[in-house]
């Protein structure tokens, strides 16, 4: 089983919807969003170490079921530590938690308007933020 899919189910056991299973384990509100997203276009993207343990903690669960692994051990052996390729850290990029150079929220907008936060810059975050409060002010003079 995948991640997403593992979520999911544990989302529906426990009466919840993601995103408020996200933010209750003190995951960031696009976190649910990001992971059903790559699931739907065949990839797993997998929260980072802390989000995992997190997540795991909130559903009662280890790691390693969340994961996607085996029937979880009722023993509550530690699992462990969530070991991550260079990819899979690019695409925890927008879910906080990891160290980036980006704030949760930031991340969020970037990876609503760019996908990625390859080519970004703080100037052009900062250009993009001022131009939404252009949007904003004009709006509210109308």
């Amino acid at each position: 089983m995948r991640f997403y899919e593992r979520f999911e189910e544990l989302c529906r056991e426990k009466g919840v919807k993601p995103t408020p299973a996200t933010l209750e384990a003190g995951c960031s509100r696009g976190s649910a969003s990001y992971w059903k997203k790559k699931y739907l276009e065949g990839e797993d993207a997998l929260p980072d170490t802390r989000n995992a343990q997190a997540l795991a903690d909130y559903f009662g669960v280890s790691v390693d079921y969340l994961l996607g692994g085996a029937e979880d051990d009722a023993t509550g052996t530690p699992s462990p530590p969530c070991v991550q390729s260079a990819e899979d850290e690019k695409k925890e990029r927008f879910c906080p938690g990891s160290p980036d150079r980006f704030s949760p929220q930031d991340a969020e907008l970037i990876f609503a308007l760019w996908g990625d936060a390859d080519n970004i810059d703080e100037k052009d975050l900062e250009d993009v933020k001022r131009f939404a409060a252009f949007i904003k002010e004009r709006k509210r003079g109308q």
